[in-house]
């Protein structure tokens, strides 16, 4: 497998790698919602190379296959079969170097389990999730203001 510059649950005309520059940051979106997948994905195609996954499982085998670097974890918390802190954590174990940023449509928040790893809670507007995703990619030390 050549790089990271695709998404697998597209068509294979779309999975040409030489149509995403090799500079850009990758990114792993994870969300049993297609529909907030393609959404979100829209948002930060233009400066990422996104790749998505609709289950937990499906990241861990994107990870997997992925041999390049992935930058970001961007996922749902609640989804079936594999909740989103179990994910960050499978994936964090394979990528130590990986960003975290779990999201959430439960009002009140989430218990964060890592200090290091993000949250943002849905619905939130594009400005917001580029801000944050933005800011974690600059800045090593970046402290969202997100909730």
């Amino acid at each position: 497998m050549v790089g990271c510059a695709y998404d697998q649950s597209e068509t294979e005309e779309s999975q040409r790698t030489d149509e995403s520059p090799l500079n850009k940051k990758t990114l792993l979106m994870v969300d049993d919602d297609p529909a907030i997948l393609k959404l979100l994905s829209s948002f930060l195609a233009d400066d990422l190379c996104v790749i998505t996954a609709d289950s937990g499982e499906r990241a861990i085998e994107q990870s997997r296959n992925c041999s390049g670097q992935i930058h970001l974890l961007l996922t749902d918390i609640t989804m079936p079969n594999m909740n989103g802190i179990d994910l960050a954590t499978q994936i964090a174990a394979q990528r130590p170097e990986i960003k975290v940023v779990l999201m959430s449509g439960f009002s009140g928040g989430i218990p964060v389990p890592n200090q290091e790893w993000h949250y943002i809670s849905k619905p939130f507007k594009p400005s917001q999730l580029i801000t944050l995703v933005n800011g974690i990619l600059s800045s090593p030390n970046y402290k969202s203001t997100a909730a």
